[in-house]
């Protein structure tokens, strides 16, 4: 398990920074509540219509596609 650690706090480090430059800095959080509507309405966004241009960063089940 500790050997996982160090792999686990680079994803975190990584999901916190894309958070962070694609969503947050771009509006004003009112509350707890409009962060996690934010939040689930990012991850549907990333998951389902962002346009993902490496296979391996495509969510699993789409293709990799060029941007428009």
């Amino acid at each position: 398990m500790a050997s996982a650690l160090p792999c686990l706090k680079l994803i975190a480090h990584f999901i916190r920074a894309l958070f962070r430059r694609e969503l947050l800095d771009h509006v004003i959080v009112l509350d707890e509540r409009h962060l996690k509507r934010l939040l689930v309405g990012y991850v549907g966004y990333y998951n389902e219509d962002r346009v993902h241009t490496r296979t391996r960063d495509a969510p699993s089940g789409r293709l990799a596609e060029r941007r428009p």
